[in-house]
């Protein structure tokens, strides 16, 4: 598996992903925003600033400008449609501009909000030009509410579609809700560079997947140095990651809640190149039916250095994986609570690979650190310690590769209590069951009753016609 190769070029790669995005080239001109400008077609000097970021992108357009712009925006909290609500097309800028530049004029974090008041989203971009962010604070974004059909129900407070680079470093999103997809943000990415470094996600909710991020697309999304805080949604309470190339490292995501994945849901992320999950906290996550911290659904990842502590779920506290073919390297996964089974990890129907982890004080019924279900399992250096109260290993209809570890039956005495939610739980040895035979026995004697009482009672009532034939 060449777990060492991968584990030293995972974590190079995470520290090239943490110190790689610098500021953005200089701008040719620079368009300030002030809560008390004007709204004129010349505003945008430091002597006579814009009002809003709207009016800002009116003088831009009035002007000659071309190249890289920039939007530098001063400290205070921005309100409105001219400041939200605000649709980034083609149409949007002239075409000669290439690159825009949004940012707090103190490049501080928290420094500029803006608030959508819980009546619109606050960016939709669907363009071709590169598009920077800096120190920006989003909040009070709803997708539900906003002015146009445009992006549909995705993304509380951006939606993005986009083939250029989009880079958003040092930015907030707090209190933003959708009904349906990616309760802060929406991703769709088609560039080749983009990116969430240094970003705050708190009490973001979606009602259907990516309580604050739902990302997908054909081209990488870095997410480096991230906080992902209280979020809720019904799969992925913090993050949902669909079929796309995402890389996650040196990141906390805590206390989030979902149905499905409390921290973190990956859905057929499988490639020929492993995705690297490098240096990340998954804690405090809660999920109401599977995959307390982490859901993968045929993953592909390259998990290395996790922390995967105090999460809760029925099945799988810490780790559920379905079809998963990923491989987690130096992880440590303790603590976490299965009520029903798997405190650790559950596994179904897939084959990854854990070495050198760490699966200790766990809790489950069944399978305290592992409870492995028709899967594939590697485990190579692995120690299970303090698992409680069941044994530290489950195994049902299991192919399973335990070196320098415990040993897991071929086929344990214990079977799924439920068969989760898209397959039917096998039957351990074939055939009818003992009770469906007793179900099938009890039909025959009650269908035989019931032809023997109406043929008696056919007999009765022709014989007492007879007679009173006979009678008369």
């Amino acid at each position: 598996m060449m777990a060492s190769v991968w584990t030293i070029f995972s974590l190079l790669l995470a520290l090239m992903l943490t110190i790689s995005y610098a500021a953005p080239p200089p701008p040719s001109q620079i368009w300030y925003v002030h809560l008390n400008g004007s709204t004129g077609e010349a505003c945008g000097d430091t002597l006579d600033p814009c009002q809003s970021i709207m009016s800002a992108l009116v003088s831009i357009n009035a002007s000659t400008a071309n190249g890289n712009v920039t939007i530098a925006i001063r400290d205070g909290e921005y309100y409105g449609p001219n400041n939200t609500d605000i649709v980034l097309t083609a149409n949007t800028l002239p075409a000669a501009i290439t690159y825009l530049n949004i940012s707090s004029v103190a490049l501080l974090q928290w420094a500029v909000t803006l608030n959508a008041s819980s009546q619109s989203r606050i960016f939709s971009i669907n363009w071709n030009v590169s598009t920077y962010f800096y120190g920006i604070t989003f909040t009070n974004g709803n997708g539900e509410s906003k002015r146009s059909s445009f992006g549909g129900t995705y993304g509380g407070a951006i939606y993005a579609q986009t083939a250029a680079e989009l880079i958003f470093e040092s930015c907030t999103w707090e209190e933003n809700s959708v009904l349906g997809f990616g309760g802060a943000f929406f991703w769709n990415n088609s560039a080749q560079t983009s990116a969430l470094t240094g970003c705050w996600f708190e009490g973001n909710q979606a009602t259907d997947a990516g309580g604050a991020l739902y990302a997908t697309g054909s081209a990488a999304i870095t997410i480096a140095v991230g906080e992902f805080y209280s979020n809720t949604a019904n799969y992925g309470g913090a993050i949902f990651f669909d079929h796309g190339v995402q890389y996650l490292t040196n990141t906390t995501v805590s206390l989030n809640s979902a149905t499905y994945g409390g921290g973190i849901l990956i859905n057929g992320t499988q490639t020929t190149a492993r995705l690297p999950f490098a240096n990340l906290e998954i804690s405090n996550n809660t999920a109401y039916k599977d995959g307390g911290g982490v859901y993968d659904v045929e993953g592909g990842l390259e998990a290395v250095n996790l922390l995967i502590i105090w999460n809760r779920a029925e099945k799988g506290g810490g780790i559920r994986l379905d079809g998963s073919v990923s491989e987690y390297l130096n992880c440590q996964i303790a603590q976490n609570n299965g009520s029903v089974e798997g405190g650790g990890i559950y596994t179904r129907l897939g084959e990854p690979d854990f070495t050198n982890c760490t699966i200790s004080q766990n809790i489950a019924p069944a399978g305290s650190g592992l409870f492995c279900n028709n899967s594939e399992v590697t485990s190579v250096a692995n120690n299970f310690t303090s698992n409680t109260p069941s044994a530290d290993i489950s195994c049902y209809l299991c192919s399973t590769t335990f070196l320098y570890a415990l040993s897991c039956p071929a086929n344990d005495t214990i079977p799924p209590t439920s068969p989760g939610p898209t397959t039917h739980k096998p039957s351990p040895k074939g055939g009818l069951t003992g009770g469906e035979i007793t179900l099938i026995v009890f039909g025959i004697i009650a269908f035989v009753g019931i032809v023997a009482g109406l043929g008696f009672y056919s007999f009765s009532t022709w014989k007492r016609n007879s007679e009173y034939e006979t009678v008369n």
